[in-house]
């Protein structure tokens, strides 16, 4: 008995798009979103791990015989009593890196004011990475520019301690430069000048963030990046580059690595 079943020959109907000739040239829409801003923030525990080790550093290195004058500086937090002037070296350590931080990111952003020195701006040498890491980053392909801006609450801790003043302007309090002052005298390397360049080439810095105690990011970043972030992050930004599902690393696993980097931080005394 002969079958009734017809044989449809699927190719020739998809090979019918593959033969029209069309001309499209693809543009961003005019209603989306331009401009994509990205919250930076300080990790407290890893930075304190950094500060520590140069702590270690400069103690050894002085047999012991440290002594930071007070700087007229006076802040509260969970190992000092309130109105206790800041001596230690790690506090200090700590507080200007997020100085230096929330001075990069004002350079960077157009909406934020700064009333202080680029060029000669002095900063602890170990923070240079860090400070390059982050500018603006523009996609001229798909019109878009991501801008840093400094996370909220790093931003009350600096108005606390006089780095940013009643206009919202980033400035050099005159603790900050005596403690440069204290670092070079122990021999504690520090540079001049912010980055010239404003803008970074590739976005991978914003594809990388902290979820609990773990690193997660977008795929494809570099182990450079991802320690950066361990110290120094951003905030998600899911709507540009959707979910971040790439696990890197645990943040306590990079504990040893970042003690190392605060150990090298003084100049070779040999």
């Amino acid at each position: 008995m002969a079958s009734n079943e017809k044989v449809v020959n699927h190719d020739n109907g998809d090979q019918l798009f593959d033969q029209v000739e069309i001309n499209i040239n693809p543009t961003v829409a005019d209603d989306e979103q331009t401009r994509f801003c990205a919250e930076v923030s300080v990790s407290e525990q890893p930075i304190m791990w950094l500060a520590n080790a140069i702590a270690t550093a400069i103690e050894a290195s002085a047999y012991g015989n440290v002594n930071l004058p007070k700087l007229g500086l006076s802040v509260v937090d969970e190992a000092m009593a309130e109105g206790d002037p800041v001596t230690a070296i790690a506090n200090m350590v700590v507080l200007t890196t997020k100085v230096a931080i929330a001075a990069r990111v004002a350079q960077c952003n157009p909406d934020m004011r700064t009333k202080f020195d680029k060029k000669n701006f002095e900063y602890l040498a170990v923070c240079g990475s860090l400070l390059g890491a982050y500018g603006v980053y523009h996609n001229e392909e798909e019109a878009y520019d991501i801008v840093p801006i400094i996370n909220a609450e790093l931003k009350a801790e600096l108005e606390a301690v006089g780095a940013i003043d009643s206009t919202g302007a980033v400035v050099i309090p005159e603790w900050y430069r005596d403690a440069m002052l204290q670092f070079r005298r122990y021999k504690l390397m520090t540079g001049y000048g912010l980055p010239k360049e404003m803008t970074v080439n590739t976005p991978d810095i914003f594809k990388l963030t902290q979820v609990g105690t773990r690193i997660k990011g977008r795929p494809g970043i570099s182990d450079k990046d991802v320690l950066i972030a361990t110290l120094v992050y951003s905030s998600k930004l899911s709507d540009l580059f959707g979910a971040y599902r790439t696990h890197y690393a645990g943040i306590s696993a990079l504990r040893t690595t970042i003690e190392s980097i605060g150990l090298k931080a003084l100049h070779d005394l040999s």
